[in-house]
């Protein structure tokens, strides 16, 4: 034991004692364990009871240093070090456990074994909360989510949102989407300017043309009709309704508010090619 100025070494039953000195340090000689609380200790230092730790650090220097967490003897949980690494999870065998982040006293974050992650935060997703998940830098660009929201954000200030920027498709209700947007279902335009805009470029040369527009067709791609913009430098720009697949002329609309019926080139206000019946 310690006097307070040096170790001595006491003896038990007339036996000598396993603690031994060297300077002002103690150490146990014996090939055997230390128990503190158990006579009967199974590791080198088998404590029962609690450890407090005020000041210092507590350090593990091995390589895969582990601590292991155990329930009625069986490995539940650890912490490791792996290599660079900080492994942290639940032990082979132990499938229903998840790993569980609390924050005041209530859990926020879990992982389970199949490493699905479930975060139940309490902050909407604004230009001044961060929701439940932010990937980004507070004061730079980043985008949060909450349980229904997403918002894309550069300090404090809405942002662009931009989605399959390096090519692919986007599927609502769709699995497997076969153009930029697949919807299965209705677009509904809200708000004062409900607009769908359809971009085009200046047709050059005679023969080219730039048609942007909307088109019906079955499930398995058959185009039914479409409406239709046509820029051209032949005459007048128009917009075409038609049926079917082919590049028939329909009914067309050219910039001079005329309209043509089986022409693409109206020259009066109704100009029909064609037969006409009258019932």
């Amino acid at each position: 034991m310690y006097n307070g100025t040096t170790w001595v070494q006491q003896g038990a039953g007339g036996s000598a004692s396993s603690w031994a000195t060297n300077g002002n340090n103690i150490y146990n000689s014996n090939t055997g364990n230390v128990g503190i609380g158990t006579t009967t200790p199974t590791a080198k230092l088998h404590l029962v009871g609690n450890v407090l730790q005020d000041n210092g650090t507590v350090t593990l220097n091995n390589a895969a240093g582990t601590i292991q967490f155990q329930n009625a003897a069986v490995d539940k949980t650890y912490v490791q070090l792996s290599g660079n690494n900080l492994r942290m999870g639940t032990n082979s065998g132990n499938n229903p456990g998840k790993v569980i982040f609390r924050m005041d006293g209530s859990d926020k974050v879990f992982i389970d074994s199949t490493g699905n992650v479930q975060i139940t935060g309490e902050q909407d997703a604004s230009l001044t909360s961060h929701g439940y998940l932010m990937l980004g830098s507070v004061t730079g660009s980043n985008v949060i989510f909450d349980n229904n929201e997403m918002m894309a954000r550069n300090n404090g200030a809405a942002n662009n949102l931009i989605l399959q920027n390096e090519g692919g498709n986007v599927g609502i209700g769709v699995a497997s989407p076969l153009d930029k947007l697949d919807i299965d279902g209705s677009l509904r335009l809200t708000g004062t300017s409900r607009q769908l805009k359809f971009e085009t470029g200046t047709a050059g040369g005679m023969v080219t043309k730039y048609v942007p527009g909307i088109s019906f067709i079955r499930p398995d791609g058959t185009q039914l009709g479409k409406m239709e913009y046509v820029d051209t430098v032949s005459f007048a720009n128009f917009i075409r309704i038609r049926m079917g697949d082919a590049v028939a002329n329909g009914i067309t609309l050219n910039s001079s508010n005329e309209i043509g019926m089986g022409t693409a080139d109206p020259l009066a206000r109704l100009h029909v090619r064609g037969t006409t019946g009258i019932d």
